[in-house]
């Protein structure tokens, strides 16, 4: 049987944080123990995290700022320097995804987890939380996953829509009438049916 203790606090850290934790595996009347380095966020610059690809601190970074979210949370310049930090972390995110180091799906699942931790650390200071929530929630950042849906669901509903104009035309509908059906020009149901030809 295995057992394994973490301490609940891991993801804050102190000068009291001690490098390494001691982990112990007990199995069939052995024991073995050994250390596990700490990584410790606030030991590590955005460049850092990216270079080194330690994305999984991405959402933790905040924690860096908790003991000052109060006073920031007043200051409409601390704000806008902090919004201006969320806003460079998500353009980093974005350019990961452009050039392929990093999965879209990665980069918005970074930016779901980052927004949900905010609203749980800084639930308490709503200047804080809306402004980093409104930047990596989404509205600056449009990560690649979310292009990648919204132009699979266009062209979804092109083909969908062109194969109902096909279908109708193949029935004897005039073109006319499909433009009228589907609330369309006839030079769109046209440019339609023509795709559908050449598909």
């Amino acid at each position: 049987m295995r057992f394994f203790c973490f301490h609940k606090k891991l993801n804050r850290s102190n000068p009291n944080t001690p490098d390494e934790l001691k982990i112990c595996i007990r199995a069939a009347r052995k024991e073995l123990k050994y250390g596990i380095p700490i990584l410790k966020v606030k030991n590590y610059t955005l460049e850092d995290i990216f270079e080194r690809r330690l994305w999984m601190l991405i959402p933790f970074y905040i924690f860096r700022y908790e003991k000052e979210l109060s006073q920031i949370d007043s200051d409409e310049d601390r704000l806008k320097k902090l919004r201006k930090e969320c806003e460079r972390v998500a353009e980093m995110l974005d350019q990961e995804c452009k050039n392929g180091r990093m999965r879209s799906v990665t980069g918005g699942a970074l930016c779901e987890l980052s927004r949900t931790v905010v609203e749980k650390l800084a639930s308490k200071y709503e200047n804080v939380e809306k402004e980093v929530a409104e930047v990596m929630g989404g509205k600056v950042l449009t990560y690649r996953s979310k292009e990648l849906y919204q132009e699979a669901l266009a062209k979804g509903i092109e083909q969908g829509l062109a194969n109902l104009a096909a279908g109708k035309y193949q029935k004897g509908e005039s073109i006319e009438k499909i433009a009228d059906d589907l609330l369309m020009s006839t030079s769109e149901v046209e440019k339609l049916l023509n795709h559908q030809k050449e598909a």
